[in-house]
């Protein structure tokens, strides 16, 4: 069976993740007839240079097939390793669930966008990125916010993915009414797309 594929994209610290663990939350909690699936990006990019070879793997191989309903397997990157040029960890598979819900920069990247159903973009002042992710990600990405920073710019110069987004949310203000606007939304596409037919009226 098909998924129904949510994507949440946005720069680095402007919410994704908190966002689609919270639609995750609030759909078991509500709906538990229904599965749901959260996939991350951050397990594709190829270190600290790598967002392209990332989201290249996510638009050519991954998604693809999750879209079919496949499970796919894939190896994350070693965000630990002491090595030079980082590591591949290892091997993992993800099913995708009745909803899946991916996150993370460049799930709406043109080369995806045909097998998204809905997208969602989330902006932020970079002040308030900057302060989440640094949070987040601990001392090392302090020192590569600027590095990361521009390779998103650049990309974002290219597919401008905003412009092309479903739903524009801004997160810089309480979460809850941009968690609120999101599950409306996946509410909607369900109840006129479906997860299946017992899903398609799950969420009324």
């Amino acid at each position: 069976m098909k998924p129904l594929i949510l994507g949440i994209d946005g720069r680095s610290g402007a919410g994704k993740t908190e966002l689609a663990d919270a639609l995750e939350q609030r759909i078991h909690a509500e709906h538990p007839e229904l599965s749901v699936a959260v996939f991350g990006l951050d397990q594709l990019y190829r270190g600290w240079d790598g967002l392209e070879a990332g989201v290249a793997l996510y638009t050519h191989e991954l998604l693809p097939a999750l879209a079919q309903g496949e499970t796919v397997t894939y190896r994350d990157w070693d965000w630990s390793s002491n090595a030079p040029d980082g590591a591949l960890g290892p091997e993992r598979t993800f099913a995708p669930g009745q909803i899946t819900i991916i996150e993370g920069f460049g799930t709406g990247a043109r080369a995806a966008r045909e097998h998204l159903n809905s997208l969602i973009w989330l902006n932020a002042p970079e002040l308030s990125r900057r302060d989440r992710a640094v949070g987040r990600g601990g001392e090392n990405y302090g020192p590569n916010w600027e590095r990361w920073s521009s390779q998103e710019q650049d990309f974002t110069d290219r597919d401008r993915v905003e412009s092309v987004a479903d739903l524009v949310l801004d997160t810089s203000g309480p979460a809850e009414p941009v968690q609120e606007a999101a599950y409306t939304m996946l509410r909607l596409e369900i109840s006129t797309n479906g997860a299946s037919s017992s899903s398609a009226q799950g969420l009324n």
